[in-house]
């Protein structure tokens, strides 16, 4: 009786995966494919500097044009995608700026958030009223959506991710910086809240109230109590600017 025969094929594939050479081959393929993901990302900096090199020499009417020429391109492509490939899309974008934002010094992210700053404050410089109040209305229901498809875990981990931010920057601005953000962020509310219809301004309240009563339902003890802290502090930080501005009025 002769003993069972295994086939070579067999005893090949099963040697193959435990060769050095198939180890090499596969350390070589995640080489090639980290190489190709380095050299992709060059290609999309080449891009993005070649595009900010013609957003400088173009004038402002040029410059508006694309921006709505680009604005339309992607309406048009986020239309023709399904639920899940713009989840996909936004994921992908959010992977590549957390990328490039983990490649840059605290120097570098200064300054594009600067620059990132001048552009808006440009672009809202050249908007006619109706225009700021329409832009407003897109990027309203923009974020609606946006935190529509957000699970309650997510929406917490961007409200930190904010906070976190705004921390930062605060960190890195000086005592008059800090008032003088503090001076245009009331300028800004103010606005918004004189152009508001009183309808509107209701319902801005009714939804600040349900945010707040949401946020209360599900923070812990120790959230709720560090809330009741900043709340303090931003109470008497508001009444040492009204203080402070009150003599500065009288000699007037």
């Amino acid at each position: 009786m002769q003993p069972f025969q295994v086939p070579s094929t067999v005893i090949t594939t099963t040697n193959e995966i435990t060769t050095p050479r198939t180890k090499r081959r596969l350390q070589l393929a995640e080489t090639c494919a980290s190489v190709e993901s380095t050299i992709v990302e060059h290609k999309r900096m080449q891009a993005r500097e070649r595009m900010a090199a013609k957003r400088a020499a173009a004038t402002p009417e040029e410059a508006e044009r694309q921006r709505i020429l680009a604005r339309e391109r992607s309406a048009a492509r986020r239309a023709t995608l399904t639920q899940e490939k713009a989840e996909q899309q936004r994921t992908l974008a959010r992977e590549r700026s957390a990328t490039r934002r983990a490649l840059l010094i605290p120097d570098e992210v200064e300054q594009q958030r600067a620059t990132i700053r001048e552009i808006n404050a440009a672009r809202r410089a050249t908007l006619t009223q109706e225009e700021v109040e329409q832009q407003r209305s897109i990027d309203r229901e923009i974020h609606a959506a946006r935190r529509a498809t957000l699970t309650q875990e997510e929406v917490e981990q961007q409200r930190t991710l904010a906070r976190e931010r705004s921390a930062t920057r605060r960190a890195l601005l000086t005592t008059e910086e800090v008032e003088q953000q503090r001076s245009i962020g009331r300028e800004i509310h103010a606005a918004r809240r004189a152009a508001l219809t009183p309808r509107e301004v209701e319902q801005q309240r009714s939804l600040a109230v349900g945010r707040s009563m949401a946020k209360r339902a599900t923070a812990t003890p120790i959230e709720a109590e560090e809330q009741r802290v900043l709340a303090r502090e931003r109470t008497a930080a508001r009444r040492a600017a009204r203080v402070s501005e009150e003599p500065s009025n009288n000699k007037l």
